[in-house]
């Protein structure tokens, strides 16, 4: 018995899956597609916003989120690609190489590995405590700062034009500099597409439509601009994706690098356990989850190792996912599981269908 309870409190999908119930499966393959509503787009979003490939959205969002859905201590959270650590990598990796070249990938999955490894120490060695030694204030007041930055540095997207979003009088100054460029295609589309996710969540009255507009926004302008051409009109699309799954691959390194990314890694660890922890435990009451902040930790560090030889970067736990997935009716982490799957077969069948995806899309979305 007692080997049992050690085995359950490492490997917490012992307690679940002994349970498991076949009424469960469908509740949380229905949940399951809801996530994936808002993954597919968020995903490859919040890609774009960490200076990398938008499919790389779509592989951080397969393995991490099978790991830890059974080394996870909550049933709802959703793992995967979120806006602050997003904004985090760019911000590690921009200064060291140029965005979206071959190195600057490389250092985002060795970041993401090296993240991985922080979070598995500290979980081993039951850290978890460090939780309660980060004032709310504190990570309050870094969320809305890097919510500020977010916004400002998809205005270059929304507009079509070169901006400078490290701090605000640089964002002022080039954006008066570039003024005259700005692509009136480009702002109309995207006004178009924010007053959709702002106002028509306000008017639809059921609660799966209202989870599915992001999708529903996205699949409706790749139709639109393949139907009136709107690329060939200087609209910028995603471009061609790259179809199929990533393969396994430790990036390359060394010890100068290591020593550049060491302090981002550990405070992408640090905001990502903290992040998550405390999204798990909006729903923890509700679904009566028997929360462990050192197994979130192994958990998170499990998740991020995987992100890193998959092609993937920097995962944590995503608030607004979680919370849909929580309403959704999702009964376990199978639910995850089932999202990583649907995943998989949106880098199998469906990447192509995303090359018309306007970038201004992406940018309303985030």
């Amino acid at each position: 018995m007692k080997r049992f309870n050690l085995n359950m409190s490492i490997f917490p999908a012992l307690k679940w899956l002994k349970t498991y119930h076949p009424r469960h499966f469908k509740a949380d393959v229905v949940a399951a597609l809801i996530v994936l509503a808002m993954l597919v787009p968020q995903g490859m979003a919040y890609a774009m916003l960490a200076g990398l490939p938008p499919v790389m959205g779509i592989y951080a969002s397969i393995l991490p989120m099978i790991i830890y859905a059974f080394t996870g201590s909550s049933t709802t959270l959703s793992i995967g690609p979120v806006a602050i650590i997003s904004m985090m990598v760019f911000s590690a990796l921009q200064p060291l190489f140029a965005v979206g070249s071959t190195a600057y990938i490389e250092a985002a999955c060795l970041l993401a590995i090296m993240v991985g490894i922080i979070s598995l120490i500290l979980g081993l060695f039951r850290f978890g405590f460090l939780i309660q030694l980060i004032s709310h204030p504190v990570i309050k007041s870094f969320i809305i700062a890097s919510a500020l930055l977010i916004a400002l540095g998809q205005f270059k997207f929304l507009l079509d034009i070169p901006l400078q979003t490290n701090n605000i009088p640089e964002f002022i100054g080039s954006l008066v500099n570039n003024f005259h460029h700005i692509s009136f295609l480009s702002v109309g589309v995207s006004l178009a597409a924010i007053t959709i996710l702002v106002f028509l969540p306000k008017w639809v009255r059921s609660d799966f439509l209202n989870k599915t507009i992001p999708l529903l926004l996205v699949l409706s302008s790749i139709i639109v601009v393949y139907a009136f051409s709107l690329d060939q009109h200087g609209l910028k699309t995603v471009g061609i994706i790259p179809t199929g799954l990533p393969s396994f691959h430790f990036p390359t390194w060394n010890f100068d690098l290591v020593q550049k990314l060491l302090p981002s890694a550990f405070i992408i660890a640090m905001i990502s356990f903290v992040e998550s922890l405390a999204i798990a435990q909006a729903t923890a009451l509700q679904k009566r989850d028997d929360l462990n902040s050192n197994q979130e930790l192994i958990a998170l560090g499990l998740a991020n190792i995987a992100a890193g030889i998959n092609m993937g970067f920097a995962v944590s736990g995503s608030l607004s996912r979680t919370v849909v997935n929580s309403d959704a009716g999702a009964k376990t982490p199978m639910s995850g599981v089932m999202s990583s799957l649907l995943m998989i077969a949106v880098s199998l069948y469906f990447t192509s269908f995303f090359q018309n995806l306007p970038l201004t899309i992406l940018a309303a979305t985030i």
